[in-house]
Formats: C-alpha cells, sequence, structure tokens
C-alpha cells in the first residue's frame, strides 16, 4: 500500500487556506498615542513561541511605521528582523520580518511578514461589508478594498496630534 504524500500536503494546506479565510480581519492601533497602524490585522501565533499571541499583517504599514535600528537574528531561528516603530510616538509596536530562514519558510504560516506586539497595539474589530458579521480575511481577499490605503495628509496629523 503507498501512500500519496502530495495528496496529504494539499488537502492540508486547503484546511489552512479556510482556518486563515475565517480569521478575523482587525485594524491595529498603537496602544501609546492611538495612531492607525494597520487597517489588515490578524491575531496569530509566533512559530517559534506557540504561547505567544501578536497580530500580523500581509501589507506593509510603511503609513504608520518605520524600521528602528539594525536588523538581528532572532534566538529561535535563522530568521533576520528588525524593530518596527511608530511614526506618530516612536515607541516600538512590534517587528519586520526582514529575511525569513528556510525553516520558518517550510512552517506553518500566514505569510505575513509584518508582526505587532499584542502589548503595543489595540486592535478593533472590522465589519463585512453589509455591517451585520466580523470581517473575515476570504471575504476581505476577494473584495477590491485597496490594500492599507495610506490616509490622507491631513487626518495624518490630526491623528499625530492627539
Amino acid at each position: 500500500m503507498s501512500y500519496n504524500f502530495s495528496q496529504h500536503s494539499n488537502s492540508m494546506q486547503e484546511r489552512l487556506a479556510r482556518l486563515f479565510g475565517e480569521k478575523m480581519v482587525v485594524k491595529l492601533a498603537c496602544r501609546f498615542c492611538s495612531a492607525q497602524l494597520c487597517s489588515r490585522g490578524m491575531k496569530a501565533l509566533l512559530l517559534a513561541d506557540t504561547k505567544t499571541e501578536l497580530y500580523s499583517t500581509d501589507i506593509p504599514p510603511l503609513h504608520a511605521t518605520s524600521l528602528i535600528g539594525d536588523d538581528y537574528q532572532t534566538p529561535n531561528c535563522d530568521c533576520r528582523i528588525g524593530d518596527v516603530g511608530c511614526l506618530c510616538c516612536g515607541n516600538v509596536v512590534g517587528y519586520h520580518v526582514t529575511q525569513p530562514c528556510q525553516s520558518c519558510l517550510k512552517a506553518c504560516n500566514n505569510g505575513h511578514m509584518w508582526m505587532f506586539s499584542s502589548n503595543a497595539v489595540l486592535p478593533m474589530e472590522r465589519s463585512d461589508p453589509e455591517g451585520k458579521t466580523y470581517l473575515s480575511w476570504s471575504t476581505l481577499l476577494s473584495s477590491s478594498e485597496p490594500a492599507n490605503a495610506p490616509p490622507s495628509p491631513i487626518a495624518r496629523a490630526l491623528e499625530c496630534a492627539r
């Protein structure tokens, strides 16, 4: 009797895609100054330590954050990461995986490379287009919503002035 590994692998990928698709989309604000950091956040677990909850996004939040300092290697794998700070208040709010290692790329992951510390951000649930329930990742990815459009300069100035 033979075992079809590719069929097993495909069904596992399909299950994971379905699980990721059911997850809630959240907006993330800086806990320190309330500036909006991201409109496409997902609650996640750190691959190297599944007891650590964080939030991640698939689109670089360049209008709200900036890399701070030099990249460094994580203690648990060969990934290179850089700390991410809020552009309004300067506090570190997470990190960006600048160079993922092979073992992390092969592990179960959602492809998000921008991570936010759960103790540095405030999540806000997003509603679906009808406003009836929460917005799921599968609904978001099938919509025509622009991916993290930056706020207008006036809105950004007002956000930072808070």
